[in-house]
């Protein structure tokens, strides 16, 4: 409990400081000589290089921070993005000390797995939540009709059974370098244990679809979307944000199922995933997060970001993303180097 009210008052601090800390970029941008003079006395750089900023974000959060550059681009920002996997993307600052002034993932777990270890970061914010959803297209609805019945009733053993019988095709982002490929395992973990009290069931289940040809894998979770529309895959497990974004259908799952609450961590972390580089990833609540590598070159400006993401018209840009921004962000790991 202690810890928790820590984080609780952490978060007004952050709000606090980011605020003092970004207001010149944030507020006064109607006065572009106070601007200028700002950032020169900060850097000695000009104010055009100043507001250059490299995103590097989750392949499906690039809708998001599309619209995110739109908003600062109105601000006089240059909002450069790479948008991939996000364990993949962690791997490239590790290894190749990729620049990356703003890194943005779709899972807490890659930052403090892939690069707090690495210590190319030592701290991040949790800014949003989403929910795994089984997503399908209008031309697979049809062929999906029975295990949909079933889900839509509660017949979760019938639904299972019948998804991984063999008769549909199934799509999964690249699991050592994509989430919602090893959220999906870790889902299919959880439901083993939830109906037969065994993680391995339904696993087993699907490497037999694997084996069979029935799995496609993707590079990663945005490539889903055109192999639902063109029908390589029948249905997929993958985001809320991305079914509302792309105009996908799609079916929610149980709450003990979809990672999207809270309040069952404990029942989440029962079950994980283990890379090829053998970095073990614990079940766990969806949750979007950002933070500043060390390979970064414009904190300032990654910060003015982050103040506007926890800003009112930041939040309402993560709802049209199909997101749920938290009333209180909260932040994890050495918010001491957050202002570093």
């Amino acid at each position: 409990m202690k810890k928790n009210y820590i984080l609780v008052l952490g978060t007004i601090i952050l709000g606090f400081l980011i605020g003092v800390f970004t207001s010149p970029y944030i507020y006064t941008f109607h006065s572009p000589r106070q601007v200028t003079t700002y950032t020169q006395i900060v850097s000695g750089g000009s104010a055009s290089q100043q507001k250059e900023v490299y995103v590097l974000e989750a392949a499906t959060l690039k809708p998001m921070v599309d619209m995110l550059k739109n908003a600062m681009a109105s601000h006089r920002y240059m909002v450069y993005d790479e948008a991939k996997g996000s364990v993949q993307l962690a791997r490239e600052i590790n290894d190749l000390g990729k620049r990356a002034d703003l890194f943005i993932s779709v899972d807490s777990e890659v930052v403090e797995k892939v690069l707090m270890p690495n210590g190319s970061a030592s701290w991040y914010i949790v800014i949003a939540t989403s929910s795994m959803v089984l997503v399908y297209s209008n031309a697979s609805e049809d062929k999906l009709k029975k295990p949909l019945d079933m889900l839509a009733r509660g017949d979760l053993r019938g639904f299972f059974e019948e998804l991984l019988s063999g008769n549909y095709r199934i799509g999964l982002g690249n699991p050592d370098n994509v989430p919602q490929g090893y959220r999906t395992l870790i889902m299919l973990k959880l439901a083993g244990l939830m109906i037969w009290g065994d993680e391995g069931y339904y696993i087993n289940k699907f490497n037999e679809l694997q084996k069979a040809g029935k799995v496609v894998y993707t590079r990663d979770a945005a490539a889903l979307v055109a192999q639902l529309q063109t029908g390589a895959i029948d249905a997929s497990f993958t985001y809320l944000y991305e079914a509302m974004l792309y105009n996908l259908k799609y079916a929610r799952l149980p709450r003990e199922l979809d990672l999207s609450d809270l309040s069952l961590r404990d029942f989440y972390s029962k079950a994980n995933y283990t890379t090829s580089s053998r970095v073990v990833i614990r079940g766990a609540p969806i949750e979007i997060v950002v933070t500043i590598p060390k390979t970064a070159v414009n904190r300032q400006a990654a910060l003015s970001i982050i103040a506007y993401l926890l800003t009112d018209k930041g939040k309402e840009i993560m709802r049209k993303a199909g997101l749920t921004p938290l009333d209180n962000p909260v932040i994890r790991g050495s918010d001491r180097d957050l202002f570093g």
